[in-house]
């Protein structure tokens, strides 16, 4: 299946870009061959030189907003919720996705079968967009 991307990017970007080009491919790729089950038994990593940013008052219990960005490739960012922050934060490969989502939604109170439903849209933008990669 063709994919074309069409994107205006007024942002300083890594050169040269072939590899990064390369590696987009390869993740989209790898999600158009796992739906949200397949991606859920599936191992991930935090793509090198991520950073968090977190904007909120000092002290506050829960950030207005948290953003993930890239320092390398395309230099994207992208906003996440406090569990799409803490998933990417714990992706080192050694756990499935699904393992990691049931331990947050204990950790919040959350139904895990009610996490696991509505976070794989996240975690395929996280990949997609090069914040996640394939373990």
């Amino acid at each position: 299946m063709p994919s074309v991307i069409a994107e205006e990017w007024p942002h300083p970007v890594e050169q040269p870009l072939g590899d990064t080009v390369a590696a987009h491919f390869e993740r989209l790729d790898y999600l158009r061959d796992h739906d949200d089950a397949a991606l859920l038994e599936g191992h991930f990593k935090l793509a090198p030189e991520i950073v968090q940013e977190q904007v909120g008052l000092p002290g506050a219990e829960d950030p207005e907003h948290v953003v993930l960005r890239q320092n390398r490739g395309m230099r994207r960012a992208t906003k996440v919720d406090t569990v799409g922050a803490g998933f990417a934060g714990v992706c080192d490969g050694s756990l499935s996705a699904g393992r990691i989502l049931d331990a947050i939604a204990q950790l919040v109170g959350e139904d895990p079968v009610l996490l696991r439903d509505r976070t794989p849209a996240q975690i395929r933008v996280l990949v997609e967009q090069g914040f996640l990669e394939p373990a």
